[in-house]
């Protein structure tokens, strides 16, 4: 993927490197060393891996229910039943201590 991203040039670069920032097995802490060590701007490539990880932390949250509701669905088909420690209301809640209204009661 290294070599895709050293292809390109000028703005190519950096749309590559968001692409790829986007996989969720690469964390921030892998790419921002690859732009840097491509010799684009350190700002700009934090800035640009810290996005395109973002949008895929956010897709997840939006789509946990969903991911959750599968997961569980496929667990019973293969006759797993134990509880599952990382659960969906835990998430939920996690999540909710971020709203605003949840805020202002604190």
């Amino acid at each position: 993927m290294v070599e895709w991203v050293q292809q390109a040039d000028g703005i190519w670069q950096y749309i590559a490197l968001f692409l790829i920032s986007i996989l969720p097995l690469l964390d921030v802490f892998y790419i921002i060393p690859v732009g840097i060590m491509l010799e684009m701007s350190p700002v700009a490539v934090g800035i640009i891996a810290f996005s395109g990880n973002f949008i895929m932390v956010l897709v997840f949250a939006i789509f946990f229910r969903q991911i959750s509701k599968w997961r569980n669905k496929r667990r019973e088909k293969k006759g797993k039943l134990e509880p599952d420690i990382f659960g969906e209301n835990m998430v939920f809640q996690c999540l909710l201590c971020f709203h605003p209204r949840y805020l202002e009661q604190i």
